[in-house]
Order: structure tokens, then sequence, then C-alpha cells
């Protein structure tokens, strides 16, 4: 009896000491709040010009409007707020992300493009903005005005893509 209870002893001593306590080191990121906006940054993607749908004109004004509905809008930042809250949780750095609103927020750009959603940066020149795009027009990104599955999958990937633009591993190397 003696030695099983020291056997046990041992057991639990060597798991408590042994394995970390937390996971995850503390890690704060100074934004955690998104801003979606509607809003052309660029007139070119990485697959070719841009693809600008027939009814928006060819205008330099760089605005675009009512794409989203403020509901869709509100959505995508709330689930990306969760998104960013989790990934710190996890510890992970803060991500790189130059494109933040006067409020404050990181700010999430919505406009036509060729894709679906991206994490859009330049490694190898640091003074081009990180930000995300979402393509409004995808199906694939909403099924009847909501965000889907795929929608709410893409966003925390590119979210993650942001993290790791944060690290020195991938600077130079993405």
């Amino acid at each position: 009896m003696i030695i099983k209870l020291t056997f046990l002893g041992l057991l639990a001593a060597s798991i408590l000491f042994c394995t970390p306590i937390s996971l995850a080191e503390s890690n704060p990121w100074p934004i955690k709040k998104f801003k979606v906006v509607e809003k052309i940054i660029e007139s070119t993607t990485d697959l070719g010009p841009l693809s600008i749908p027939a009814d928006f004109g060819d205008t330099a004004d760089n605005l675009v409007e009512n794409y989203l509905t403020n509901e869709q809008e509100r959505e995508i930042e709330i689930w990306l707020e969760q998104v960013a809250i989790y990934f710190e949780s996890l510890g992970f750095n803060a991500p790189r992300y130059e494109a933040i609103s006067s409020d404050g927020k990181f700010e999430v750009y919505v406009f036509p493009f060729d894709g679906l959603a991206r994490a859009k940066n330049d490694c190898n020149d640091p003074s081009i903005d990180t930000v995300i795009q979402i393509n409004p027009l995808s199906d694939k990104i909403f099924t009847d005005g909501k965000l889907n599955t795929k929608g709410y999958q893409d966003l925390a990937h590119e979210l993650f893509h942001t993290v790791q633009f944060n690290y020195k591993m991938f600077q130079g190397n993405c």
C-alpha cells in the first residue's frame, strides 16, 4: 500500500512539475477590434487587373458602398474580434497590420477583386501596408446574404496570415 501511494505521489509530482501550467505565454494584443470599410485600395491584384462590376463604373473615387449591409459588416467585425481574442489567448504575437482607422480599429477592406479574401503583404517591402481584403461578390463567402462556414474559415485564415507576417521567420520568406 505504501509503495502504491509513493508511486502515485511521484507520478503526480512529475506530471505537476514537468507539464507547463499554461501552454500560452501572455502576449497582449494592442488592438482586437475591426472595422469593415468598403473601399478599393488598389487597381491591380496578384492575378491581374482588378475586376470592377459594370454597375460600379470607372471612377477615380475609391469609395464603394452598399455591397454589404450593416448587419453583414457587423457580423464580420464581431467574428474577427472573437478570432483575435482566441489567437491572443494562444500566445501568438499581435498581427502586423498597419491599416488602422481613426477610432483605433483594424480596417478590413471590402471591394470586388479576383479572389475570395486575402491578407495582402509585401514581405520584401515593409512600407507596404498589411491588410485584409474581402470580395463582397463571392458566393463562396456569403450565402443568401449571410457569412457562411467558408467565409468564417477564410476570415480566420487571413487574420492568421497577418499574425504570421509579424514573425521574423516569415519576413522575406512569404
